[in-house]
């Protein structure tokens, strides 16, 4: 508000001055509110995002208001295994390229699918001509080497994800030498 209080007459000073010091303890009120559930909210992702055993969490006392339990439980994975089926595995160069396709399509989120293959790891991927149910896959081909033909291929968003898509072994038999 552009007018002091100081500076209007009389008893007009007490009201204004009433009103802001109001407004100024409402708006630290809403503040304290919102590092508050800031910090539950960082709790909780925080334990999401982590494979450890469910969490309890107590939010420090930002103000009048008392600590709010956070309490975090890890959440069932949902396996979809039907209709998951290995397209193809080609040599790229330094690279091995793997199209993965489902029925159930890979929806998208903010984090990246992730590709599991025994030990081996990787984000590169992508969905050519935009198909949600085909993903295509790059693993460097010495990693690719070194995995067995037992070793289980499933595909995931990021750590901790709530569903995981589990293709059966590795089959490198289509592999194009």
């Amino acid at each position: 508000m552009g007018v002091h209080a100081e500076a209007l007459p009389g008893g007009a000073a007490d009201g204004r001055r009433s009103m802001l010091v109001d407004r100024q303890l409402r708006v630290r009120q809403h503040l304290l509110f919102l590092r508050r559930h800031d910090v539950v909210l960082l709790v909780a992702s925080l334990a999401a995002a982590s494979s450890a055993a469910p969490t309890v969490a107590v939010v420090p006392n930002l103000g009048a208001a008392r600590p709010s339990p956070v309490i975090t439980t890890d959440a069932p994975v949902r396996r979809i295994t039907a209709g998951n089926r290995i397209e193809r595995i080609t040599a790229r160069g330094a690279d091995v390229e793997i199209v993965l396709a489902t029925d159930e399509f890979f929806d998208l989120r903010a984090s990246n699918l992730v590709l599991s293959i025994g030990g081996a790891r990787s984000v590169r991927s992508s969905h050519p001509d935009g198909n949600l149910r085909k993903v295509h896959f790059l693993v460097p081909r010495d990693e690719f080497d070194a995995l067995s033909a037992r070793d289980a291929i499933s595909v995931r968003h990021g750590k901790g994800a709530g569903q995981v898509w589990e293709f059966g072994a590795l089959d490198r038999a289509p592999l194009d030498r």
